[in-house]
């Protein structure tokens, strides 16, 4: 359950350093902890609180609305190209 901090900051592809000052953050509001991992107690999972679960529900509710609004008038194969496109846009930004 939760995720490693190194394993947020690869899926961010932020610094662990940028990604600690986050989860400090995170967790000085109470939206999610640390937690000692069941095989290997020096390792801490991030772990979202009920408050970060209930806030994690809004914001997606919200992103889907933003979503169908934005996608509004789009057929179902235009809006796969859209994705495709954004994609690339995604790696070029990574690489």
């Amino acid at each position: 359950d939760g995720i490693t901090q190194q394993a947020l900051a690869l899926l961010l592809g932020r610094d662990r350093a940028s990604v600690t000052r986050m989860v400090d953050i995170l967790e000085a509001q109470h939206l999610l902890k640390r937690m000692a991992d069941k095989n290997d107690r020096r390792v801490k999972r991030i772990v979202l609180t009920r408050e970060g679960k209930l806030l994690k529900t809004k914001a997606y509710r919200a992103a889907e609305k933003s979503l169908e609004v934005a996608l509004k008038g789009f057929s179902k194969t235009e809006q796969n190209q859209l994705m495709t496109q954004l994609e690339k846009v995604i790696r070029n930004l990574k690489s």
